[in-house]
């Protein structure tokens, strides 16, 4: 939607960065580009679904965390996935043309219990 944007140099350049790590990745096999949103580097709250979609070169297996995931014959793959422990998730992707791993990183935000209420003072 045109409300799901950002302003925030540090995310531009963030994107920025992500889109020419990605054009050079592709000079090596399987071929494989990795979109999340929310966008890498993001804050998000630890129990989030973030979404990851992309697309990989037909005959591609892809795995998100582990986690098999469907590759339309047309390469286009998406699935909704929770950030590791420690804020990572893993794009796995293998071919008969070799393997690659993708990494995207977030801020995890764990939410703290509050503090136990006080006893009335008399």
């Amino acid at each position: 939607t045109y409300s799901d944007y950002t302003r925030d140099p540090s995310a531009l350049y963030a994107a920025k960065r992500q889109a020419i790590e990605e054009m050079l990745d592709l000079d090596s096999a399987p071929q494989v580009i990795v979109q999340t949103n929310p966008l890498e580097r993001s804050t998000v709250a630890a129990d989030c679904a973030i979404d990851v979609h992309g697309w990989a070169e037909p005959g591609t297996s892809i795995r998100i965390n582990r986690q098999k995931t469907p590759v339309a014959p047309d390469g286009l793959f998406m699935q909704q996935v929770s950030a590791a422990r420690e804020g990572a998730i893993v794009v796995e992707a293998q071919s008969e043309k070799g393997r690659k791993t993708i990494v995207r990183k977030f801020t995890l935000v764990r939410e703290t219990a509050p503090p136990p209420p006080s006893s009335p003072k008399p």
